[in-house]
């Protein structure tokens, strides 16, 4: 993920999660955005929490294999729809159609 779309980041903690009143499962924090990258030029920021990507939540079980698969059919060539909280507001970003070679 970090590299193809640059942002890095990993598990939003119990605590975070109850801070911001978010009862669902796994979430991703991110922890840093790559200037100029696919996520950078998408609105993405450091601190959101990444719920859902193109609706699907976010695994809690395996949680970075989990979150890969989400993200690894790149080779249709679609976008990434992502559901995220910041703050206490839900925002819905996209991420431009991308191919990863297969």
């Amino acid at each position: 993920i970090a590299a193809h779309y640059g942002v890095t980041g990993g598990p939003a903690t119990a605590a975070e999660k109850t801070a911001l009143s978010f009862e669902g499962g796994a979430t991703f924090k991110v922890s840093a955005v790559v200037d100029g990258s696919l996520a950078g030029k998408s609105g993405i920021l450091p601190g959101d929490l990444i719920i859902a990507v193109n609706e699907a939540p976010v695994p809690e079980q395996d949680f970075y294999q989990g979150l890969e698969n989400l993200f690894e059919d790149d080779t249709s060539c679609e976008e990434k729809r992502l559901t995220l909280l910041r703050g206490s507001e839900v925002k819905h970003i996209v991420l431009p159609a991308t191919c990863r070679e297969g």
